[in-house]
């Protein structure tokens, strides 16, 4: 959202959500200084440097992951943000193959079924609108990934390379852009998001045939004829 195309609704929202953040900061930080109290120092160092006032989302939170030896951080809270930083890698690997499937889905129903200025203009802004639910799925995962490396580093976890991979561009496609899970002559390879994901090769099949499985949240084709 511009700041100069806002409304003064928006803006009053948007302040609001700022505030709130920052209250949740300074909680944390409150907390923080009890388990990690080398954070004091790395967070006066910060406030010097950084030149005049920082929105909220600016402000850097000194998680385990991101202290880089410069703090003493017990080995419990390194292992919780490995857990979760794990839940959250692959929550955005799941929204991001849902994104894939709504939108080839939706540009499947576009050619077949609309006709029309209006309603391909309309299928457009709902392509770009699960374009950025791909992209910021993709931004998630790569953060939560970056941390988790981290992390399983510095505590010596093992075994988790065979499920999460660093997201490259081409990686990022659907997976009705290949034909099959067993890559042959002059196919392509199913991307390793999928095969993290859990599809299977009947999924695989079905989906390739039929499109997407029932009960998938997809975009509202009433919107679109309407």
């Amino acid at each position: 959202m511009r700041a100069s195309s806002a409304t003064d609704a928006q803006k009053l929202q948007l302040q609001h959500c700022s505030n709130t953040l920052l209250r949740r900061i300074e909680a944390w930080q409150n907390r923080q200084v009890l388990f990690m109290p080398g954070v004091s120092a790395l967070r006066d160092e910060w406030t010097e440097l950084a030149s005049g006032p920082h929105p909220p989302e600016d402000i850097p939170l000194f998680l385990p992951s991101q202290l880089n030896g410069r703090a003493a951080c017990p080995r419990t809270l390194e292992m919780i943000e490995l857990r979760l930083r794990e839940g959250q890698a692959h929550d955005a690997l799941n929204e991001l193959c849902q994104g894939l499937r709504s939108r080839t889905y939706m540009l499947k129903f576009k050619d077949r079924f609309l006709r029309g200025q209006g309603a391909n203009t309309r299928a457009r802004n709902c392509v770009k609108a699960l374009d950025v639910k791909i992209n910021s799925a993709a931004a998630k995962y790569r953060v939560a990934y970056r941390s988790f490396a981290t992390l399983s580093e510095s505590l010596g976890h093992v075994g988790w390379k065979e499920k999460l991979h660093p997201l490259a561009d081409e990686d990022i496609r659907a997976l009705t852009d290949t034909f099959d899970l067993r890559p042959g002559e002059g196919r392509w390879k199913v991307s390793w998001i999928w095969r993290t994901y859990g599809s299977n090769e009947r999924a695989t099949e079905d989906e390739l045939s039929d499109g997407f499985q029932e009960g998938e949240s997809l975009p509202s084709t009433s919107l679109i004829l309407t």
